[in-house]
């Protein structure tokens, strides 16, 4: 037995994934050029096992079930186990910028592995690129291949990557670190693999995947626009103007706003969670509606108004208003939907 079907036996008897599911996923690696490491030579035209994981995702996701985290990170695993027939390298960029001007855009975008992008209190920028490098005879030669490979560097005020050797993407993952003081246009995408943004001033923020899980925290943005197919959605702060979608997985929101916003989120099979502070800068107005779903307000403050709306047809909603402090005109609107799940508004 492989390393891949004992992986995928043992999530089932720890019931992060039902029998249904581990099924799927043998049956994936059953058929012709579907296990890792059996692929070498083989006709590019072929789909790889990565590409059979995620089809069976995409398809478990067309049937309404439910993927959210313990599937993204079962394909997050196996992705990096196929991945682990080559060498790892590593290589770091870094770069003094003479004023935070500088770098005015970051854009970052892989295919098979997680990027993160944080801010820091450094003087320039500084990027961590690591991937498995395949048809090498060792690492001194897979550390060679991806110095050729890839490269980092800011031009026309937008920090990136520019990969010369594709074959880099199917594994790349990136961590990059930005001064905390500048203020950024954010493009961060990775197709399988996780995506986060923590501690970054923002005009905008656009995030993508399409199988894995996207947190943006701490963030002062002034637009927000993340989505994901299979995944959850984690993210606090003030995010401005923002949209957060997800087609499988849950969302949870910690909010921190400062000044005038909306904030619309929505899910077809996970939950929503809304937290708003205790004594809020600004006044929230929250509307929340659930198809297959409770919709739960525990907010006990003084000035809360709130009405709930048990059962409207098949959907069942809630709005709450939270004041802000006595004289302040700031407001935040913030609509949540969910298909198959269950709302919650909180203070924190």
């Amino acid at each position: 037995m492989g390393e891949e079907q004992r992986m995928i036996l043992d999530m089932l008897a720890q019931g992060k994934i039902s029998v249904i599911e581990a099924e799927r996923l043998l049956d994936a690696l059953r058929e012709p050029g579907g296990a890792p490491g059996r692929t070498r030579g083989a006709s590019t035209d072929q789909p790889t096992f990565v590409d059979r994981i995620n089809k069976v995702a995409v398809e478990m996701g067309e049937a309404g079930q439910e993927l959210p985290q313990r599937l993204s990170g079962l394909i997050d695993s196996l992705v990096g186990l196929a991945s682990r027939f080559g060498y790892s390298a590593e290589q770091v960029f870094e770069g003094i910028t003479s004023s935070v001007e500088e770098i005015s855009k970051v854009d970052l975008s892989t295919t098979n592995g997680s990027v993160r992008l944080r801010g820091w209190d450094g003087t320039g920028y500084r990027v961590i690129a690591r991937a498995q490098v395949k048809g090498v005879a060792d690492r001194e030669r897979a550390q060679a291949a991806m110095a050729e490979g890839l490269r980092v560097s800011v031009k026309d005020g937008t920090l990136g990557i520019d990969c010369i050797d594709k074959a880099l993407l199917s594994s790349l993952s990136v961590d990059a670190a930005v001064p905390s003081r500048g203020k950024y246009d954010v493009l961060v995408n990775s197709r399988n693999g996780s995506v986060t943004v923590d501690g970054v001033e923002a005009r905008t923020v656009e995030a993508r995947s399409m199988n894995g899980r996207i947190t943006l925290e701490r963030l002062q943005a002034e637009a927000v626009d993340a989505s994901t197919k299979n995944g959850s959605i984690y993210a606090s702060g003030e995010l401005g103007n923002a949209t957060i979608e997800t087609a499988n997985g849950s969302i949870s929101a910690s909010l921190n706003y400062e000044h005038d916003g909306s904030l619309k989120m929505s899910t077809g099979n996970g939950s929503i969670k809304v937290e708003i502070p205790k004594s809020p800068a600004v006044q929230y107005t929250v509307n929340a509606g659930a198809v297959n779903g409770a919709v739960k307000v525990d907010i006990d403050d003084a000035g809360t108004v709130k009405s709930e709306s048990p059962h409207t047809g098949h959907r069942r909603q809630a709005s709450v208003t939270v004041p802000g402090p006595e004289g302040s005109d700031k407001s935040v609107d913030v609509e949540a939907r969910a298909v198959n799940g269950s709302i919650t508004v909180v203070t924190a």
